[in-house]
């Protein structure tokens, strides 16, 4: 048998129910042609958006902290800060990329080279932290006073908490 539209019909009982006016939906015919995934959610956050705005205050002003966020997450054609914003928000993302894996994964390593690359190895440590070049060998070629003066410094500080430990000891 088949139905209206000329589709087969896999039993009987489909095709008594048509013929009867129960019209019984297929997978097929709930099927939304031309959207995807992306744009039903689109739509659903929109629905929720336009419910949240109708259940709100009817006028909003400058104060209302959901129409401002919108406001600052548009991207507008022609803006000069632009570039530099989207320049702070790759920042923020291979922060947290960083921060949630210490050890570099493919999307850290991703993320890593769009930026200037650096060197991937464990240097001492400097008074200032600057990191050395990513071409650098890791041959220490200084005179060493760096080392001295962070050894003396560190020496300095042991002293001073023996000092404090055994002045209260005494007590």
């Amino acid at each position: 048998f088949r139905d209206r539209r000329g589709r087969k019909l896999e039993s009987l009982q489909k095709f008594m129910d048509q013929k009867a006016g129960k019209y019984v939906e297929d997978d097929e015919a709930n099927i939304e042609w031309g959207s995807g995934l992306v744009q039903k959610e689109e739509r659903e956050r929109e629905k929720k958006m336009a419910e949240q705005l109708r259940k709100g205050p009817f006028a909003r002003g400058r104060d209302d902290e959901l129409m401002n966020a919108d406001l600052r997450a548009r991207d507008r054609w022609g803006d000069p800060m632009l570039a530099m914003i989207k320049k702070k928000k790759q920042k923020k993302k291979r922060k947290q990329i960083q921060l949630q894996t210490e050890e570099p994964s493919e999307e850290a390593a991703a993320a890593q080279v769009k930026t200037r690359p650096y060197y991937q190895g464990h240097p001492w440590p400097n008074r200032y932290g600057i990191r050395p070049g990513y071409r650098w060998d890791g041959v220490d070629r200084s005179n060493g006073w760096e080392t001295k003066r962070m050894l003396h410094a560190n020496n300095m500080k042991v002293r001073e908490q023996q000092g404090y430990r055994w002045g209260a000891s005494a007590m």
